[in-house]
Formats: C-alpha cells, structure tokens, sequence
C-alpha cells in the first residue's frame, strides 16, 4: 500500500474478472502499490498486518468506562446511549480530541476535575506502550512509534507550560 498508489482495482463486468490497472506509466521493475482506503495504523495493522510512517490518517483509540460507584452512572449510560457514543477516545495524529471524544470527556469526567482525568488516562497509556517493543516486526514497530507520538503530543496539550 502507499499513500501515493500507482494502480487500482476494480471488477470488470464481464467476464467479472478482478482488472489491476496501472494509474500512470511505470518503469520496468517499479513496484506496484495500491491504496487501502483512508485508514489509521491500527486499522492497518489489524486488518492487513502492516503500517505506514507518517501516515496522515493515524490516531490513537482508547477503551473508556465508567466507575461503577459513580451516583449518576445510570444517567451517564442513558445519555451515551441515545447519542450513540461509543466508549472510546479517539485523538488524531496531532493528538486533539475528537469532538466525539470531547463529548464524551464531557460526560464522563466528574465536574470537579479539569484534565487531570483524560492526563491519567493518556499517562497510563503511554506507560503500557513504552512497556511493548517490537524490534523484530517492523510494522508493529511502526504502529507503536506512532502511538506513542500521538500520546506524547496530547499529553504535552494537557500539561500546564
């Protein structure tokens, strides 16, 4: 795959036969590359067992729940539900928030604290991915490089200067 493929493919109708076509001309022994869609490292790699460097389309997802001691747990649970939240955060490669996400933290972080709760949330993350190496598999490599940048650089937004 590449961020700049040099063919497509598509079905063609008859004899329904899968057509690879190059997008422009290419030169003897050049590789030939096709798009996978606009999709981040961790779709990549769980998909189709690679990564890319700097891929535009990464970011970072991470599982969130509720304390099951919260007073207005059954309130917050209704609210994600009929705004169709799911229970994750996701930053993008510059480490924002989404505005799903922004949503989200607004639901889930009790009204007393200001970013302590995502700094913690985003500080656990960083430790368990600084605990993973993968120097044999370079793609799990790359995928982990990427993470723990988009974490950095959230983790630095969150942080007084």
């Amino acid at each position: 795959s590449s961020l700049e493929p040099t063919a497509r493919w598509f079905i063609d109708d008859e004899p329904k036969n899968i057509v690879l076509r190059a997008e422009r001309a290419l030169t003897k022994g050049e590789e030939i590359t096709i798009s996978y869609g606009s999709k981040s490292n961790e779709e990549l790699l769980y998909l189709y067992g690679f990564a890319l460097p700097n891929n535009p389309n990464d970011r970072v997802t991470l599982p969130v729940s509720l304390a099951p001691d919260d007073p207005l747990l059954d309130e917050k649970l209704t609210l994600l539900r009929s705004l169709d939240l799911p229970a994750r955060l996701t930053l993008d490669r510059d480490g924002h928030l989404t505005k799903e996400s922004e949503t989200l933290v607004k639901i889930l972080s009790p009204p007393s604290t200001d970013s302590s709760y995502l700094l913690e949330l985003f500080e656990d993350y960083q430790k368990a991915l600084n605990a993973s190496t993968s120097k044999s598999m370079q793609f799990v490599a790359c995928y982990l490089e990427s993470q723990k940048s988009i974490i950095a650089k959230a983790i630095g937004s969150l942080r007084p200067s």
